[in-house]
C-alpha cells in the first residue's frame, strides 16, 4: 500500500494537505506543526476514531482532535492497494460521533471499493488490526516501548501455522480457561467448595437424623419400663389409696392453676403500668404531686389558648388609613396629613408585631399542652390526675395478686411434703419418672417430624456426590488444556523468538554501530541486550539505547508479520529523536534500504534528518 496524499481538516490541520511518494519520506516541521496529528489522522482514516479507554487526565482522541477552527472534523486519503488508486473519505454528520461517515471509491470512478467498511478499512488494506498495527508500522517517539497484547500473538500463530487469524491467541485462551476454572473452584469459592460444603452439611443432617432415630427408640423403651413399674405400683398399694391419691393430685393442680391465674393476672397489670404516664414505676406522693402540677398547668394552657388572637383586620385598617392620610398629605400638600399616615403606619405595624408575639405564644402552648396530654394519655388536663389514681389503683391491684399467689405457692409447698410420705413417695416417684420419660419420647418424635425424611436426604447427597465428581473431573481437564495449551505456546515461542530475536540482533548491532550484539526477548517482549554473551535489562539502558532496541524490535516485526506482496507504509513520528548523529544516520540507511519495497513516512522537528540524507546522495553522486 502507498498514501499518495492525505487531507484533513483535523485537530490543528485547517484544511491542509499533505502530499507523499514512494519510497523515504522526510517531513520536516517544528514542534505544534501538525506532525502528530497527521499521524493521528491517518490512523483515523484506516481504523476509525480511537474509543478506547483513557488513563485518568488524559483527553479521548474525539475532544483532542476538534478542530481548532471550529467546524466539523473530515479528511480524505488517496492511495495505491493491490494496484489500484482508492480515495477513503471520513466525514461527521453527527458531532456526538466524529468521523463516522466513510466511504471508498476507487478514484476518479465514484465506484464503491465493497471490500472496504468503516469499521474495518485498516486491517483490510494493512494486513493487521489496530493493536498489532501500533506495535509494528505506527512507531511514536513517546511510545516506543512495545508489549505483548492479544492481537499480536493471533497474528504471530497465523504466520507460523499458515492458519486463520480470527483464532484465539494463548492469552485470550488461557484467559478464558483460567476464567472457567475459577467457576470449578477460586479461593474457598466456585462450583468444587460449594458442592463439598453442600455434601458436608447434607451427611450432617443424616446422620443428625439416624442419630435422633436411636434417641426416640431408647426413650420410648425408658418410657415403657417406667410405666410398667409404675402400673405394677399401684397394684401393690392397699384399698382406697388410689382415690385419696386422685383428690390430692387434683387439689395440687387447682392450687397450682390458682397461683399461676393471680401472676399472670398481675404481670399483665405491671406491663400494661409501663405504657402508662409512670411508666412501671411504682406511684408514690412525690409522682402524684407532680400529676396535679401538671393537671393544673395544662387546665392554665388551655384557658390561655381559649383567649382570642388579636384581631388581623386591625393591621389591615390601620395600613388603609396610612395610604388615605399620605394621598391627601400628598394631594392636598399638609404635612399634618403626612405626619398623621407615619403615625399609622407605625401603629399598624406594632399591632401586626403584637399579633406575630400572640400567634408564636398560642403555638408554644399548644405543644407544651400536646406533650403533657400525650404524657399521661389523655384527652383533657382534668383527666390526667385521674389517670394517676388509676395507675395507683391498678398497682395496688398487682401487688394484692402477688401476695394471694404467694400465699397458694406456700399452701402448695406444704400439700407437697403430705404427697412425699413414704407410703406415697415411691409411687410418686415412678410416675414422675414415667412422665419424664413420655414427654422425652414426645419430644424427640415432634422434632423428627419437622426434619426431612431420610430417603429424601439419601437421595439428595447421591445427586450431590455424583456432580461433585463431573466437576472434578472437568476440573482436571481444565487442567491438563492449561497444561498443553502452555506447552503449545512455549512452542510457538521456540518457533517464532528465535527468528524474532535474531532479525532484531541485526537490527540493532547495525543501529548501535556493532556495541550491542546481543538480544533477549522476554514472554511479553521486554528487551534485554548485551554488548557479548552478558545481556543487560532495559532498565540499566540508556534513553537512546532502549529506543533503538525498541525501534529495532518493531522494525523486525514489521519484517516478519509485516511484509507480503503490499506491505503496508511504516510511520515514524519523532522516532530518532533520542538517536545521536551517528546512530541516527546508521537508522536512516536502515530506513532508506527498507524504502526499496515500503513506503516510509517519517516525521521530524529536526533539521539533521534530511541533512543527512542531502549529504549521503551527494557522496554517492
Amino acid at each position: 500500500m502507498i498514501i499518495r496524499s492525505m487531507k484533513a481538516t483535523f485537530g490543528v490541520l485547517d484544511h491542509r494537505t499533505l502530499t507523499l511518494k514512494e519510497g523515504l519520506n522526510v517531513i520536516e516541521a517544528p514542534n505544534e506543526s501538525g506532525k502528530s496529528t497527521w499521524c493521528a489522522f491517518l490512523r483515523t482514516m484506516l481504523y476509525g476514531p480511537d474509543t478506547s479507554r483513557r488513563r485518568s487526565g488524559e483527553l479521548s482522541d474525539k475532544i483532542r482532535y476538534t478542530p481548532w477552527n471550529g467546524a466539523l472534523p473530515w479528511g480524505s486519503i488517496d492511495l495505491e492497494a493491490g494496484g489500484q488508486r482508492i480515495t477513503l473519505t471520513r466525514k461527521t454528520v453527527n458531532p456526538a460521533a466524529p468521523m463516522r461517515a466513510f466511504s471508498a471509491v476507487y478514484t476518479g470512478t465514484g465506484l464503491p471499493v465493497s471490500r472496504l467498511t468503516e469499521s474495518d478499512a485498516g486491517e483490510a488494506l494493512t494486513g493487521v488490526t489496530l493493536p498489532v498495527f501500533r506495535r509494528t508500522a505506527f512507531i511514536t517517539g513517546g511510545e516506543m516501548g512495545i508489549s505483548a497484547s492479544p492481537e499480536l500473538e493471533k497474528k504471530i500463530s497465523a504466520l507460523l501455522s499458515a492458519g486463520e487469524q480470527d483464532s484465539a491467541s494463548f492469552t485470550e485462551a488461557a484467559a478464558r480457561l483460567r476464567a472457567w476454572d475459577r467457576k470449578c473452584v477460586y479461593r474457598g469459592q466456585g462450583k468444587l467448595p460449594e458442592l463439598e460444603r453442600e455434601i458436608a452439611g447434607l451427611k450432617e443432617r443424616l446422620q443428625g437424623i439416624r442419630a435422633l432415630h436411636q434417641e426416640l427408640d431408647q426413650a420410648e423403651i425408658t418410657a415403657e419400663k417406667a410405666r410398667l413399674l409404675a402400673d405394677s405400683l399401684k397394684d401393690d398399694r392397699p384399698s382406697g389409696t388410689e382415690s385419696a391419691a386422685l383428690r390430692l393430685e387434683q387439689k395440687r393442680l387447682e392450687l397450682e392453676r390458682r397461683a399461676l391465674d393471680r401472676e399472670r393476672e398481675a404481670r399483665e397489670i405491671r406491663d400494661s403500668l409501663r405504657q402508662g404516664p409512670l411508666r412501671g414505676r411504682r406511684p408514690d406522693a412525690a409522682s402524684l404531686d407532680k400529676a396535679r402540677k401538671d393537671a393544673a398547668r395544662a387546665g392554665e394552657l388551655q384557658k390561655r389558648m381559649k383567649k382570642p388572637l388579636p384581631s388581623g383586620w386591625v393591621t389591615a385598617a390601620f395600613l388603609i388609613l396610612t395610604l388615605l392620610t399620605l394621598s391627601a398629605g400628598i394631594v392636598w400638600r399638609r404635612p399634618v396629613l403626612l405626619a398623621a399616615s407615619g403615625v399609622c403606619l407605625c401603629l399598624g405595624v406594632l399591632w401586626r408585631v403584637r399579633r406575630y408575639a400572640a400567634v408564636q405564644a398560642r403555638r408554644a402552648d399548644a405543644r407544651e399542652l400536646n406533650g403533657l396530654l400525650k404524657r399521661y394519655a389523655v384527652l383533657k388536663p382534668e383527666e390526667i390526675e385521674e389517670s394517676c389514681r388509676r395507675s395507683e389503683e391498678r398497682w395496688r391491684r398487682s401487688e394484692a395478686l402477688l401476695s394471694e399467689a404467694e400465699k397458694l405457692r406456700r399452701e402448695l409447698a406444704s400439700l407437697e411434703k403430705e404427697e412425699s410420705l413414704p407410703e406415697n413417695s415411691k409411687l410418686r416417684e415412678a410416675e414422675e419418672r414415667s412422665l419424664q420419660a413420655a414427654r422425652n419420647a414426645a419430644r424427640l418424635r415432634g422434632r423428627l417430624d419437622t426434619m426431612e425424611e431420610p430417603w429424601a436426604l439419601s437421595s439428595e447427597l447421591s445427586w450431590a456426590e455424583r456432580e461433585l465428581e463431573t466437576w472434578k473431573r472437568r476440573h482436571k481437564a481444565l487442567e491438563i488444556a492449561a497444561e498443553t495449551l502452555a506447552r503449545a505456546d512455549e512452542e510457538m515461542q521456540l518457533r517464532f523468538a528465535p527468528e524474532l530475536s535474531r532479525r532484531a540482533e541485526l537490527i540493532l548491532c547495525r543501529l548501535t554501530g556493532g556495541r550491542y550484539k546481543t538480544l533477549v526477548l522476554g514472554r511479553d517482549l521486554s528487551p534485554a541486550a548485551g554488548e557479548d554473551a552478558a545481556v543487560r535489562e532495559s532498565g540499566y539502558l540508556s534513553r537512546g539505547t532502549l529506543d533503538q532496541t525498541y525501534l529495532a524490535l518493531r522494525l523486525a516485526l514489521c519484517e516478519l508479520l509485516l511484509d507480503g506482496r503490499d506491505p503496508c507504509p511504516l510511520i515514524l513520528d519523532d522516532a530518532l529523536t533520542s538517536f545521536d548523529d551517528r546512530r541516527m544516520g546508521s537508522a536512516l540507511d536502515l530506513l532508506s534500504e527498507m524504502a526499496e519495497h515500503r513506503q516510509i513516512i517519517l516525521f521530524t522537528c529536526q533539521k539533521r534528518e534530511a541533512e543527512y540524507l542531502r549529504s549521503r546522495n551527494r557522496i554517492k553522486e
